[in-house]
């Protein structure tokens, strides 16, 4: 399960994908200027769900937000994230994907709840 996001940093923006996989949220990220030209190559970071403390949405207008909490300010590594709290990831869901934001985030919020100690969930 795939949803797009962005967030700015800034004169630059970060524009990327989160794709939900059997063990671990991946995220894929590229930065671009003002004008929206790409500056660097594509990045990618793999975060074991047993790393995150938890998935929060909240729903906007016309955008949602989510907000990937992790457990340690390690975990997102090179990840350009904006000023602030280094633990979180907080993103404006692209406007494409809106309508299944809610679910992507449902879907999230079991699958770190199920890597937890003790958290299995019946199959």
């Amino acid at each position: 399960m795939k949803i797009r996001f962005d967030f700015d940093l800034g004169v630059h923006k970060v524009k990327g994908v989160l794709t939900l996989e059997k063990e671990a949220l991946n995220i894929e990220w590229r930065r671009f200027n003002m004008m929206e030209a790409p500056l660097g190559p594509l990045e990618s970071k793999t975060v074991p769900y047993t790393d995150l403390d938890d998935i929060t949405l909240r729903r906007r207008p016309f955008r949602p937000t989510i907000e990937v909490k992790a457990k340690s300010a390690s975990t997102f590594g090179s990840m350009p994230l904006p000023a602030g709290d280094l633990t979180s990831l907080k993103a404006r869901v692209d406007r494409k994907d809106r309508r299944q934001a809610e679910a992507w985030g449902a879907e999230a919020y079991l699958r770190i709840a199920d890597a937890m100690p003790g958290g299995e969930l019946l199959e």
